[in-house]
C-alpha cells in the first residue's frame, strides 16, 4: 500500500517530507493518473492499518475507490471482524468507500479484493497487463480459485508480498528479525558495544511497524 500511496501522490504532496531530489524528479516526471492495488483475499483479512486508509482519503489529489462486488464476508471472515477490532475498522471504512459517489480527485487508486495475480502480461519487453484469477471465500476466511480470468491493462506491476529488510555491509545485523540491533537507537555490536557515532530508525530498527 506504501507503493502505491506514493505512486498515486503527486510529486509536490511529497514535498514537505525528505524525500531525496532524485525521486522527487523521478515522481514529477510519472504522468499515471490510475493505480490497482489486487489482493487475493476480501476487506476483513486486508492487511491495512487504519491510519493507512486515512492517509490515503486525505489526499486532495487520490481518489479511492472500491468495487461494491468486493465487499464479502464469510463465518470466518465475521469472526475475525468480532475478534479484531482493527480489522473490523478497516472493513467498514472499505464498506463507506464502496458505497459512496466517485469524486473528481485527479489520480485514482482501485482497491481490488478477490483477485489473484497469476500472469504478468509482456510484449516486446514490455509489460502491458496482468491476469487475475477471481477468488471466493471458503466459509473459513480462506480462499479458493474460481477458474474465473480477467486481463487488467496495465504498464507497469509492482509486487508486495511480505517485509524484509536487506543485510547493511559493515554494520550488526539480526538476519531472524531483519534488523539492525540498536539500544536506543545507537547501533550496537554482537558484544553488546555501541557502534561510535551510527544510528538507526524506522523498519530496519524496528520492524515492519507503522506508517
Amino acid at each position: 500500500l506504501d507503493v502505491a500511496r506514493i505512486l498515486a501522490k503527486t510529486a509536490d504532496e511529497l514535498l514537505p517530507t525528505e524525500i531525496p531530489q532524485n525521486v522527487y524528479d523521478g515522481l514529477k516526471a510519472n504522468k499515471a493518473l490510475e493505480v490497482h492495488v489486487f489482493g487475493r483475499r476480501g476487506p476483513a483479512q486486508a492487511k491495512f492499518s487504519p491510519m493507512e486508509l486515512r492517509e490515503l482519503d486525505h489526499s486532495p489529489n487520490i481518489e479511492v475507490i472500491v468495487d461494491p462486488e468486493d465487499i464479502d464476508y464469510d463465518e470466518g471472515s465475521i469472526a475475525t471482524r468480532r475478534g479484531n477490532k482493527q480489522a473490523d475498522m478497516v472493513a467498514k471504512t472499505l464498506e463507506n468507500w464502496a458505497i459512496r459517489d466517485i469524486g473528481d480527485r485527479p489520480h485514482k487508486l482501485f482497491l481490488h479484493f478477490f483477485e489473484s495475480p497469476t500472469e504478468i502480461l509482456g510484449e516486446n519487453g514490455q509489460v502491458v497487463g496482468l491476469r487475475t484469477e477471481r477468488t471466493a471465500l471458503d466459509g473459513t476466511g480462506n480462499v479458493k480459485g474460481t477458474g474465473e480470468y480477467k486481463d487488467w491493462d496495465l504498464g507497469a506491476v509492482y509486487r508486495a508480498v511480505g517485509y524484509l529488510s536487506d543485510e547493511l555491509p559493515k554494520l550488526p545485523w539480526d538476519a531472524e528479525s531483519g534488523t539492525v540491533p540498536d539500544q536506543g537507537g545507537r547501533v550496537i555490536e554482537e558484544t553488546g558495544e555501541h557502534l561510535q557515532s551510527t544510528y538507526v530508525t524506522g523498519w530496519i530498527r524496528r520492524g515492519p511497524v507503522g506508517l
